[in-house]
């Protein structure tokens, strides 16, 4: 029993080494997307597909001319990291994206689930064996 609440610390640990190395990796922009689309998986979740245009680009119009005299730049579509059934979000939602400057495809959807998917599984882990650690004390 012991053994399965060391194995529960461990995963604990790691999920918060985890979390503070990519606290410290994740970009400073922010920008606001809309959600495109949803794809559906074999599974049956879903995954949001977004659109935006990073701050200080110019949206370009329909006929492919740019509004203004900063450069122009078509809009990023990206994918969310997360999927979920049922959704999350719906086609037309505006979610708030982080991303870095000089690499504006690498955005994420600014959510702790998806800033963090990697630590809360971890530590859904670690939760695990600590409760089958506490059952096979009191049995």
């Amino acid at each position: 029993m012991w053994i399965l609440g060391t194995i529960g610390a461990i995963f604990f640990v790691i999920g918060v080494v985890v979390g503070i190395r990519r606290r410290a990796k994740l970009p400073r922009a922010r920008g606001e997307a809309t959600v495109i689309a949803l794809r559906e998986d074999d599974s049956g979740a879903f995954l949001p597909v977004l659109t935006f245009v990073p701050p200080g680009a110019v949206p370009i119009d329909s006929e492919g001319e740019s509004a203004g005299v900063l450069p122009a730049r078509r809009p990023l579509q990206i994918e969310g990291t997360v999927k979920s059934n049922p959704p999350r979000y719906r086609v037309g939602d505006r979610v708030f994206v982080i991303f870095d400057p000089s690499n504006p495809y690498g955005a994420i959807i600014d959510s702790f689930l998806d800033k963090y998917v990697a630590t809360v599984v971890l530590w859904i882990v670690a939760a695990m064996f600590c409760i089958f650690a506490g059952i096979a004390a009191i049995t």
